[in-house]
């Protein structure tokens, strides 16, 4: 098994908790795997369940769990799962969302 983020862009569907002011969101998805691509069709559908309507996944990377210690946090920003919540989704499994990052509606962004 491997440990992955994927960042994906989502937006609005019916029952979704991203505020109604916004036009979507760009959210990290923290989880294990065992290859890229199941970790990709993972994130997307467990946002889908979560009522976040996934539109692209702009990037998907291996996170190497034998350079995480205490020290090093490079993967820690706001939102972000510590070095120890890694290491326990890398042996434990389940998946860590990031803080979702809203972006305007389109007519919003045009002024």
């Amino acid at each position: 098994m491997y440990l992955f983020r994927i960042m994906v862009e989502v937006t609005h569907m019916k029952e979704t908790q991203l505020p109604l002011d916004c036009g979507g969101a760009f959210v990290g998805v923290y989880l294990r795997s065992s290859n890229i691509l199941d970790a990709i069709k993972i994130a997307e559908s467990e946002l889908l369940d979560d009522k976040y309507l996934p539109v692209r996944t702009f990037e998907a990377v291996e996170i190497d769990v034998e350079d995480l210690t205490g020290e090093n946090e490079e993967y820690t920003s706001e939102g972000d799962p510590e070095t120890s919540d890694l290491i326990d989704i890398f042996n434990n499994g389940g998946l860590w969302y990031t803080a979702f990052n809203t972006f305007p509606l389109e007519e919003e962004q045009a002024h």
